[in-house]
């Protein structure tokens, strides 16, 4: 139980909030995380508290998003695992056959877990050969970012390249003999330009990051220490020289070979041309592993505040046909998230995660040519290719692999026949977790509005109270998407809070409005109304109430106690 405490001190102070039914009189309570814990265990006392630590949960096993090989026998994917006793994350490349006759096995090493600055692991890209012997990947193995293959029975894994600049993307050529990298400045360039800041001083503009952190190698970027800037993105952080040109590279596998590409094969090095320029403006692009067919997302709909269009218009290019627009009532006004087209057919496969429920996602196959659409799979979570609600199962023809979690349930591998839309489960390195989960925790999908009929969803860890009493209530506002641990960031451990007299409420944060006041009071309505919504059930103390959240989670936790 050591993580807990330590959680709940970096809390510091959260605030309370309590209504009365009439909603005519508030009063704030102020009590820090480790108080309400505290108090939560005088209550109601401690049940089953030892089942589901926050230590499981941090060590819950993650998957990328599953990739399957060209004849559709084999899945590849990595895992991910937090280790508390050595303090670091172990990441694996595993196989297994997709008809689940064997476990999965270790075939590599998949190195250091790279991370976006907010330390969301980056996608784990894999390619297959074509004959189904290896897979290809981005490693940062001894401090350097290389491709590297590894084959698939596990007998052998190598380095394909040795450059002295971090690979940024690679492509593998159909007939598996020509690996093509991307590569910008050099790893000692950027060290130099680094000591070179650190002695003759940094001139301080609006790209450079002075809140909170150092000025020289105080950033973790590209898996080290780094001197960073803010990218496009005004959280985002990146390497000193990240604007030097990136160019292309290749090597002959067959004779270990590299040379570099002139700017006419480096336009078509990648999987396609710049989509943008065909496409202008597209949200989302799915090419056809097979030839140019593409399917396209487009944001649609008048935004009235938000920052994007709020509808979602799916369409498709067929050789011999114009863009063809899916009209069907399944895919019309419908939150379309991702697409992929199904291998060797004229069918679009499409994933709608819906958040009216709590963001729980199904999935359908439109037949381009005869406008059919029709359901594969539906979960009241996700079931993609991991924790990030845009990501993609793998695919073949007769099957998707998906990664599958919920509220109540840790992330699992899935086979789903696209016919038949039967589950079949892989591989659940979270067993006994899901176990505990179901034996003792009290998880729901909660639906309300606020007084202006704005509608909310959340998941609630109610107490299993043996008293009957009313339980304090922690809130926590922005995403709460598959198996939600703590919320966005991991920071507030749900199951355990609830196992220890307190319940929790992960609220999915409203559309995004670009008025800053509008975008925070619609945080304050839903957690008051939800508030207001418990105390009447008799099922919350709304004298007990804290919250906490990370990022925008946290704007809208000081909005609230303010």
């Amino acid at each position: 139980m050591e993580l807990f405490p330590r959680s709940a001190a970096r809390a510091a102070e959260m605030a309370g909030m309590c209504l009365d039914t009439s909603a005519s009189k508030r009063r704030i309570l102020w009590v820090s995380a480790l108080a309400l814990v505290v108090l939560g265990v005088a209550v109601v006392g401690p049940l089953h508290a030892e089942t589901i630590s926050p230590r499981r949960l941090l060590e819950v096993v993650d998957f990328s998003d599953p990739v399957v090989s060209p004849d559709g026998k084999q899945v590849a994917f990595r895992i991910e695992r937090a280790s508390v006793e050595r303090n670091t994350y172990d990441a694996f490349w595993y196989v297994q056959n997709v008809d689940g006759a064997s476990l999965p096995h270790q075939i590599a090493d998949a190195g250091v877990v790279l991370r976006d600055s907010a330390g969301i692991p980056l996608p784990a890209t894999v390619v297959w050969s074509q004959d189904g012997r290896w897979i290809y990947y981005r490693a940062m193995i001894n401090g350097k970012i290389d491709v590297w293959r590894a084959a698939a029975d596990g007998s052998d894994a190598e380095a394909m390249t040795h450059d002295a600049a971090d690979v940024r993307d690679f492509a593998l050529d159909k007939r598996g003999y020509v690996l093509r990298y991307s590569v910008g400045a050099t790893r000692e360039e950027v060290r130099a330009a680094e000591r070179t800041e650190y002695d003759q001083g940094i001139r301080i503009d609006a790209s450079v990051p002075i809140g909170g952190q150092g000025l020289f190698r105080s950033s973790f970027v590209g898996g080290r220490m780094a001197t960073s800037r803010y990218g496009k993105v005004w959280f985002n952080r990146v390497p000193l020289l990240t604007d030097v040109p990136v160019h292309w590279k290749a090597v002959n596998l067959q004779k270990q070979v590299t040379r570099n590409l002139d700017a006419a094969d480096a336009r078509n090095a990648g999987d396609d041309s710049d989509p943008d320029e065909r496409y202008p403006d597209a949200w989302r692009l799915a090419r056809s592993p097979e030839d140019a067919r593409m399917a396209i997302l487009i944001r649609i709909g008048e935004r009235n505040g938000l920052r994007d269009k709020p509808d979602v218009r799916l369409s498709a290019t067929l050789p011999g046909l114009h863009e063809t627009v899916c009209a069907a009532a399944l895919c019309t006004g419908k939150a379309i998230t991702s697409i992929q087209w199904r291998p060797h057919s004229d069918e679009v496969l499409f994933t709608v995660t819906d958040p009216r429920l709590g963001l729980a996602q199904s999935i359908y196959r439109w037949n381009v040519r005869s406008g059919a659409v029709l359901p594969v799979a539906h979960s009241p979570g996700l079931l993609n290719g991991g924790r990030d609600p845009y990501s993609k199962c793998g695919v073949s023809f007769a099957a998707m692999v998906c990664v599958s979690a919920t509220a109540s349930q840790p992330p699992r591998l899935e086979r789903i026949d696209l016919k038949a839309g039967t589950h079949q489960v892989l591989y659940e390195p979270n067993a006994a977790l899901a176990q505990a989960m179901a034996k003792s925790s009290s998880v729901r999908l909660l639906r309300w509005k606020d007084a202006k009929g704005q509608v909310f969803t959340g998941q609630l860890y109610a107490v299993k109270s043996r008293s009957g009493a009313a339980s304090p209530l922690f809130v926590n506002y922005y995403q709460c998407a598959g198996f939600v641990r703590g919320g966005v960031g991991d920071e507030w451990p749900f199951a355990s809070l609830a196992l220890h007299g307190i319940s929790a409420l992960c609220i999915n944060a409203a559309p995004y409005l670009l008025d800053s006041i509008d975008r925070y009071n619609e945080g304050l309505a839903a957690v008051e109304s939800a508030v207001k919504l418990l105390s009447a059930s008799g099922e919350i103390d709304c004298a007990k109430v804290g919250m906490g959240g990370l990022s925008f989670g946290s704007e809208v936790t000081m909005w609230v106690a303010m």
